[in-house]
């Protein structure tokens, strides 16, 4: 996998050891970031990476000038395999890893609050529903906030009445839904 564009641009990101993830791939990495950067402007922005795997989303956000990125993944292995890659990469300074649950890490009251939150779960989880429910429910996307959610054909999204679709992206079995959050109706 290579970064597609900004100060990174052509840099690869070696996939962590094992078949335990699952890449998002380059071309899907692209069409969702030319469509987050219809809603977005990257330059400052914080964004948080769930599932992170190889982490592509989040450095591919940095390389486009997102200030921060928080990469969130339960494996022990994988985050060693993220704080190497964040150091090859020369990002180190502008990262945060943390071995946590995703869905925990969602409802904890102690994170900050993020522009983008990019969600990659095992597509046999069937957890980007729960996800939704709770960036809204935990706080961790504000008002305004984007959120990719990336899952089978599989699973079949619900409706939220504080989550705009502004765009599903549809690749073979894969789909991303973006989303942006609204005002609460109550």
């Amino acid at each position: 996998m290579r970064i597609i564009a900004g100060k990174l641009k052509h840099r690869i990101i070696p996939a962590p050891p094992g078949d335990q993830t699952r890449p998002t791939s380059d071309r899907a990495r692209e069409t969702l970031f030319d469509v987050i950067g219809q809603h977005v402007v990257y330059e400052q922005l914080h964004v948080v990476d769930l599932y992170a795997g190889s982490g592509a989303l989040a450095f591919e956000a940095l390389s486009r000038g997102a200030a921060a990125a928080t990469l969130v993944d339960a494996s022990a292995h994988v985050c060693k395999h993220l704080r190497a890659t964040s150091i090859e990469l020369g990002v180190s300074d502008n990262v945060t890893i943390l071995r946590a649950d995703a869905l925990l890490y969602l409802v904890q009251r102690d994170h900050n609050p993020a522009d983008v939150v990019f969600a990659d779960p095992p597509y046999g989880l069937k957890s980007c529903n729960s996800i939704l429910d709770r960036l809204v429910r935990g706080g961790l996307l504000p008002v305004g906030g984007v959120a990719a959610l990336e899952h089978s054909d599989q699973e079949h999204m619900l409706p939220h009445a504080e989550m705009q679709v502004l765009r599903s992206i549809e690749i073979g079995i894969t789909l991303i839904d973006v989303y942006r959050r609204l005002p609460s109706v109550l």
